[in-house]
């Protein structure tokens, strides 16, 4: 007596009893074939063999070397991974697959019946397979006339979890049934139908019964009408032909809507069989066309998908997920989605495999009522025609937690009916305008500037560079927004006024390169062109961009990156991950330190640009506007949060010129005149229950950027051709003040005559240069009281004042007779004393004289 194989186990022996039970009955069948060839061949080998040998060609040639722990656990198709906001909320359940599974007591009897009608009428009697359905439907695809799989639904299900390949050969074919007798030895029927109906795909993107219910009736099972589970039976054969909805021929000259109906009257015709229902009611559903039943496709709505959208993105894409999520893109999307239903290796694997509770940073209360205000100021446009809407992006401080993330628009892909396929608060990129101005600020207060130094506020203002700047390369660069008649105004007045000449020599001051370097340090993730524009708004960034860099600003120079997911939990409540903030200084703090102070007057001094943002809590901030009008914003924040808010058209560069918003008739709009107020209205709800804090006390260190610095007086004088206003600008480029007198002068009117200080000499910013330019008039002099003068005394006075004043004025004597006090003496001059008389005057003295002189 031999000893038994170490290697056997109970559970092959076990095997082998059934595979001795299976083969008699396999090679009975003789079917196993689709092809043609196959049954021919099958059957001349059948017909020239004994019976044993027959049974022996089956079992060593077609029988799969396996055993039962090769039948998988059906794949969990409720392990959906949910996504939840911070305060609670279930925003959505995470599937790539319109899959939502039900028990099988929960389907009705006319449901469950009609798919059995339509794919396997002896589920409940037979073993796995039905010998008989697949004998017939063999020999009528070898006729010919077959519009039968031969596969019960043990088998189909088989054949969807991968246990054996597709491909059309005997042996697969085999395999397949010895597999299906498996199955129904381990799963009851219940549970392998339960399965079937929760898995079959019935076409767009449906699978499962009950959301083929949902996708193309818009009903639940229990409200299905048994026409309509008939026409659902008929899809599963070849969901893409028969297709309820399609109304327009293929190739072939095929209606899916009409093979559906067609089809749908075989389906009831079996349950009619199956004792299910009555002929009459049969008749009844095949009566009502599919035309009056089904819907259109639709999106059904979620809470918050734009939240969902994003977070989905973070969680396939952060590296930070790689420990828990994988490092493949294959690894994130079952950890986080789950295993296909067709994927047995998948569900054998040792890993995440769906079923996450996923927590987001978002307040839904808050993300909800964000969209609402700015639905409330921005409508969508009666018709769809285009309208301005907004977004809201609000970050906390402390953290980098993204709070709201509103686009204001609904999702999806109907731009007439206002909706957008992606986030405006986290993807749409618009040009920033003036509230980049603070990166430019940053920049240039870094390389040692000074708020108190004063600019050049004229505009037009012609800047002329080194390297290129101008719009079309040009080495000039042509701003305005500032004042018309010139002057100077200080770098802190320039920010909280928002003066673009000012900003743009800043840009010239600092360069290009270092302005983008500090908006990317601060939080800007985009990628910003290199041109000096920079500092007054051009790039593109989005509200989640601006509100993270200004949080940088809040916190006194300290980044904390944004963030969207803040946990991770599997089916068991384990914490796989868990957002830990961290932050990371990236900006002096005394630097920081006094931007958040000067930005705190762009809301409270009056006149500033963002005063319609202030809603009486220390707050900084500051405006944007588009050159064009075409982006406006208000970017601010109080000490514990940052809100940036932004106005335009979604879907076009149209300037808000001459429109109404909110029933107030705007000219232009600008970023103090419609964001600004919608971050009031905004954040004095999200603050309600928020502490009043004031901004930390400036620290050490912020005295120097205050100093006034001081700069060299401009040579005015050299340059016999230049004018009184290139004078000017000279003057105001040097961060002086001119001081114009226009005197009479023999020189050419607007030749500078001279100045003060001389060239070289140091001033303090805004400090005054004098300069003093002809008029073109001849100079004169007060004519000086010559009365009583003797003649000779008269033209020694007159020549010590044109010693004095280059002015030589004749005097012409005229003699009257006078009493004898008078005599030799003036007695009175024509002009009288003190009219102003020139070189090419003449004034007359007049002389007394004794009444005997000639």
């Amino acid at each position: 007596m031999s000893l038994p194989d170490p290697e056997i186990t109970i559970h092959q022996a076990e095997w082998r009893e059934r595979r001795g039970r299976l083969v008699p009955a396999l090679a009975i069948l003789l079917v196993a074939g689709v092809f043609m060839g196959a049954w021919v061949g099958l059957f001349a080998f059948m017909g020239a063999n004994p019976p044993a040998k027959a049974y022996d060609w089956v079992e060593e040639t077609l029988l799969p070397e396996t055993n039962p722990g090769g039948i998988p656990q059906f794949p969990n198709l409720s392990r959906l991974s949910t996504l939840f906001s911070a305060d609670g909320v279930q925003l959505a359940e995470l599937s790539l697959r319109g899959s939502l599974p039900v028990s099988i007591e929960a389907i009705p009897e006319h449901v469950s019946g009609a798919i059995l009608a339509a794919e396997d009428g002896d589920f409940y009697s037979h073993r796995g397979a039905d010998f008989e359905s697949t004998l017939r439907a063999a020999v009528a695809t070898v006729r010919g006339t077959s519009i039968q799989g031969g596969s019960t639904i043990t088998q189909q299900v088989v054949r969807n979890l991968g246990i054996v390949g597709r491909e059309k050969t005997v042996q697969r074919k085999i395999a397949e049934i010895a597999w299906a007798a498996e199955m129904e030895r381990k799963y009851s029927k219940d549970a392998i139908l339960e399965f079937y109906l929760n898995s079959v795909y019935f076409g767009w993107n449906a699978y499962g019964i009950r959301a083929a219910g949902l996708e193309y009736f818009g009903k639940e099972l229990s409200a299905l009408s048994v026409g309509e589970a008939a026409a659902l039976a008929t899809i599963i054969r070849n969901p893409s032909l028969y297709d309820p909805r399609d109304t327009t021929p293929n190739e072939r000259g095929q209606i899916g809507q009409r093979l559906v109906e067609e089809r749908r009257v075989s389906v009831l015709g079996e349950m009619v069989e199956l004792g299910l229902i009555t002929e009459g009611e049969a008749e009844a559903a095949a009566a009502i066309p599919l035309s009056a039943t089904v819907i259109p496709h639709q999106n059904f709505p979620e809470p918050a998908e734009l939240v969902r959208i994003s977070a989905v993105g973070s969680l396939l894409n952060d590296p930070k997920f790689d420990a828990v999520l994988g490092t493949t893109p294959e690894d994130r999307l079952v950890a986080i989605f789950g295993c296909p239903a067709d994927d047995v290796d998948c569900e054998l694997e040792s890993r995440l495999k769906g079923g996450l509770k996923i927590t987001t940073t978002v307040d839904f209360e808050f993300q909800q009522r964000a969209n609402e205000i700015l639905r409330s100021w921005l409508p969508v446009s009666p018709g769809g025609a285009a309208a301005p809407t907004g977004a809201i992006s609000t970050i906390e401080n402390a953290t980098g937690a993204i709070r709201v993330m509103a686009g204001g628009l609904d999702f999806g892909d109907d731009i007439e009916a206002g909706q957008r396929d992606y986030n405006l608060a986290t993807e749409g990129q618009r040009q920033p305008g003036s509230s980049a101005k603070p990166f430019a600020l940053a920049a240039y207060l870094e390389q040692g500037g000074s708020l108190n130094s004063y600019w050049n506020i004229s505009s037009p203002l012609v800047i002329e560079c080194d390297v290129p700047c101008g719009p079309n390369g040009g080495l000039e660069w042509t701003v305005r927004g500032g004042r018309a008649a010139g002057g100077l105004r200080s770098l802190e007045a320039s920010t909280y006024f928002s003066t673009n000449p000012t900003f743009a020599q800043i840009a010239v001051e600092v360069g290009p390169e270092a302005m983008a370097e500090m908006a990317n340090r601060l939080g800007v993730s985009a990628e910003l062109p290199l041109v000096y524009s920079l500092a007054l708004g051009a790039g593109e960034v989005s509200p989640l961009d601006m509100s993270a860099a200004y949080s940088t600003f809040a916190n006194y120079g300290v980044k904390h990156d944004p963030y969207l997911i803040e946990r991770i939990e599997d089916e068991e409540g384990n914490v796989l991950f868990e957002a830990v903030p961290t932050g990371e200084r990236v900006l002096d703090e005394a630097l920081a330190a006094v931007i958040v102070n000067t930005m705190e007057k762009v809301v409270s001094v009056p006149g500033a640009t963002g005063n319609r943002a202030n809603i009486g809590r220390p707050q900084a901030g500051k405006t944007g506007t588009n050159q064009s009008f075409r982006d406006a914003w208000f970017v601010g924040y109080v000490p514990q949060y940052s809100t940036a808010v932004w106005v335009g058209y979604a879907d076009a560069q149209i300037p808000m010129t001459n429109i109404t918003i909110n029933g107030e008739f705007f000219n232009r709009v600008f970023g103090g005149s419609v964001p600004a107020p919608i971050w009031a209205e905004f954040m004095s709800e999200f603050l309600a229950d928020v502490p009043v804090e004031d901004f930390p006390p400036l620290p050490e260190g912020t005295s120097k950027f205050y100093v006034t610095p001081s700069s060299d007086v401009p040579d005015l004088l050299s340059d016999p051709l230049l004018t009184q206003k290139e004078a000017e600008q000279r003057v105001y480029f040097a961060h002086l003040r001119p001081v114009v007198e226009l005197v009479p002068s023999l020189e050419p009117m607007g030749t500078i005559l001279s100045q003060s200080p001389e060239a070289g000499a140091r001033l303090s910013h805004n400090g005054e240069v004098f300069i003093e330019i002809s008029n073109g008039e001849p100079p004169t002099i007060p004519l000086p009281n010559l009365i009583g003068l003797t003649r000779t005394e008269a033209n020694l006075r007159m020549a010590e004042i044109a010693a004095e004043t280059e002015i030589l004025v004749a005097l012409v004597p005229e003699f009257v007779v006078s009493d004898e006090a008078s005599w030799g003496r003036i007695i009175s001059t024509l002009p009288p004393p003190g009219t102003e008389v020139g070189a090419d005057d003449t004034v007359i003295i007049v002389i007394g004289r004794a009444p005997d002189d000639g």
